[in-house]
């Protein structure tokens, strides 16, 4: 299955909010590309979704990363670390910080994926205001254009 048809299906059950199956997907893939950072990250947010936020956060700190999803994977450690009974206001200062840092040198796909993210977790306008200073400096960015 190509990357966009995984990223179309984890989009469709992450509106659904259908946890399990972006979890399923990103699962049956996996076997297939077993160190898919996008993939692992997905998983990790079905995780998160699904209330399992420890397992979330291992899953998220053993990823491999790359530049398309460091941010995303930022972004998802901070929602797993608040979303959690017992919230780490420290650790989340610190990824909060380094997210803000690594938002400027940013390329276009780790901006689209943290719009994304951004977009289903209900943070819309800080996804679009993302979205917008990419395509002041990438005009052609067909993936800013389509989220």
């Amino acid at each position: 299955m190509s990357a966009d048809k995984v990223q179309a299906l984890v989009n469709y059950y992450a509106r659904e909010g259908q946890s399990r199956h972006i979890q399923t997907v990103c699962n049956e893939v996996l076997r297939k590309r077993p160190n898919d950072p996008q993939l692992i990250f997905w998983h990790a947010y079905g995780l998160i979704l699904e209330g399992s936020f420890s397992e979330a956060l291992r899953e998220l700190n053993s990823a491999p990363v790359d530049d398309d999803s460091r941010l995303a994977v930022l972004a998802g450690m901070i929602q797993a670390h608040q979303s959690a009974k017992i919230v780490d206001d420290e650790a989340v200062v610190e990824l909060q910080g380094r997210l803000e840092v690594e938002e400027g040198t940013a390329n276009v796909g780790a901006v689209v994926q943290l719009a994304t993210l951004y977009w289903h977790t209900g943070l819309l306008e800080r996804g679009r205001g993302l979205l917008e200073r990419c395509l002041r400096s990438h005009p052609d960015a067909l993936d800013a254009q389509c989220v």
